[in-house]
């Protein structure tokens, strides 16, 4: 009988002495587990508000005459709708040397301009799914303009030079194929404030075409990828 007694408590003992490593094993696997979720959930959290920065090659007409625009927009978009943001456009003259015009009379004439504005803009993010989002953007502007005038045969005429304040509105269509890169297509109409007394006409549509990347994306998906290697790695020295 005491041969029984002690061979059920060895095995007892035996039984509860495997069943601890096993139930520590199981706490600890379930402990890293929660870590990596609330990390997860900490990392993916609603934000307020995050940067934005958008680098643009814009074209638009002068005088219905095709311009080059190059500049940039930076700010902040707030609760995933509203982008508020500034930026400074200036004409680039290496793609377009002049602006060749002809009045009334046939004399033809060339503008040779230089224009700069900075601009502030609004923009509402009227639908965004995953593989579309549709912006209507609003600016308004002020710039400064030197126009040096010159005959057919590039014979200067006059100089001239004067202030503009440009109103635009249009839309912005971003094709995502990747959740975090995709194409971006914006265009509109620019109305243009300006003085009367010259033969410039800065009034017109505008239009660009672009890559669109969502930098936060990346690296949110980058620091996940860092916890979940570590819980990994966690997991094995169990």
């Amino acid at each position: 009988m005491r041969f029984i007694l002690t061979f059920i408590l060895l095995a007892c003992t035996i039984q509860i002495s495997f069943a601890q490593p096993e139930r520590s094993k199981k706490e600890k696997t379930d402990s890293l587990t929660k870590h990596l979720m609330e990390d997860s959930a900490r990392i993916y959290r609603p934000r307020l508000a995050k940067p934005y920065l958008r680098l643009e090659n814009r074209y638009s007409f002068i005088n219905k005459k095709p311009v080059n625009l190059v500049g940039f927009l930076a700010g902040a978009t707030f609760l995933e709708k509203h982008v508020v943001c500034a930026g400074y456009y200036i004409l680039n003259r290496n793609v377009q040397k002049s602006i060749e015009l002809i009045d009334e009379n046939n004399i033809i004439t060339r503008e040779y301009v230089t224009l700069n504005y900075f601009v502030f803009s609004y923009q509402y993010v009227l639908f965004n799914k995953r593989f579309l989002q549709i912006n209507i953007p609003v600016e308004i502007g002020y710039g400064i303009y030197d126009t040096h005038t010159t005959d057919s045969y590039d014979v200067f005429i006059k100089k001239s030079n004067g202030s503009i304040v440009p109103i635009s509105t249009g839309l912005q269509f971003i094709f995502k194929p990747i959740k975090w890169i995709g194409i971006s297509c914006v265009g509109g109409y620019r109305h243009a404030v300006q003085e009367k007394n010259i033969s410039l006409n800065f009034t017109g549509f505008y239009y660009s075409f672009g890559i669109w990347v969502d930098a936060r994306h990346i690296t949110r998906w980058g620091r996940y990828q860092v916890k979940k290697t570590k819980y990994r790695r966690d997991l094995k020295g169990l």
